[in-house]
């Protein structure tokens, strides 16, 4: 039996002064923190990923279109989880080390997950026209799976020490110094991820964003997403060329106008 998590055990509290006694104070569930959701973005493009390529792969040799789309589709990727990664290693987990003894695995398969990532780069980089997406669909699930258990562990582990050592207001203002880092398409997906109502009406909310914010700046957010990602997606998925892109269509959609 896989004994529990005990984020209060002593070895990892590195001062008297913050004991690991917070964890009733929060208002909210451990599910719906913004740390979660971040996550569970991630692992969408995965497997929206993995469904492209075996879309591809159940139709035989790449066209000239879908290279073009994978190759984006896996730009969009691979710099949303490079943001993540910068925010946690420069941000967030020095923040978090002042209080507790950040779990040293969770910094070592940051190492490991870089190296597939730049192997995945490699094969996409180097994809052309009349190729096959076997080798490059077998390495991405296997990232796929090798992220998934990263991820798990820092939500089994990190995340329960995040709310025993720190309240809600302590950790508030580093979440919203991260949503406002990053490239676009990186909370771009993680509204999309959650639901554009359910960010509006909840997230935001819980985390102290004012609404204003999401007319200035996180809507435009969602359509780089969706013009950085789900566009490419979806010519992999129906194996349809794309209509080519209008920057006309593409600020009328801010209004709900079809172009």
């Amino acid at each position: 039996m896989t004994t529990a998590f005990d984020p209060t055990d002593k070895k990892y509290q590195v001062s008297p002064e913050f004991p690991p006694d917070k964890e009733s104070s929060w208002p909210f569930p451990a599910e719906k923190d913004g740390w979660m959701g971040a996550h569970n973005a991630l692992r969408k493009e995965m497997t929206d990923i993995v469904n492209a390529l075996n879309a591809v792969k159940s139709r035989g040799d790449m066209k000239s279109f879908e290279v073009t789309a994978m190759q984006a589709l896996w730009k969009s990727h691979h710099d949303h989880v490079e943001a993540h990664h910068r925010n946690e290693d420069e941000l967030f987990v020095p923040f978090l080390k002042e209080r507790f003894a950040y779990p040293e695995k969770a910094v070592a398969d940051h190492s490991e997950l870089v190296k597939m990532f730049g192997e995945i780069s490699g094969l996409v980089d180097s994809l052309k026209e009349g190729d096959k997406v076997d080798s490059l669909c077998e390495k991405m699930i296997q990232y796929e799976e090798e992220m998934d258990a990263h991820l798990k562990m820092e939500e089994d582990m990190c995340l329960p020490l995040m709310r025993a050592y720190f309240t809600q207001a302590e950790i508030t203002p580093m979440v919203q110094k991260i949503v406002g880092a990053g490239v676009p398409q990186e909370m771009g997906s993680f509204i999309h991820c959650m639901g554009e109502e359910k960010f509006r009406n909840e997230f935001m909310v819980q985390e102290g964003i004012p609404g204003f914010v999401w007319y200035i700046d996180l809507r435009s957010r969602v359509k780089t997403f969706e013009k950085c990602f789900l566009v490419h997606l979806d010519t992999l998925l129906s194996g349809k060329e794309p209509k080519k892109f209008s920057y006309i269509a593409y600020f009328l959609s801010f209004f709900g106008i079809s172009y």
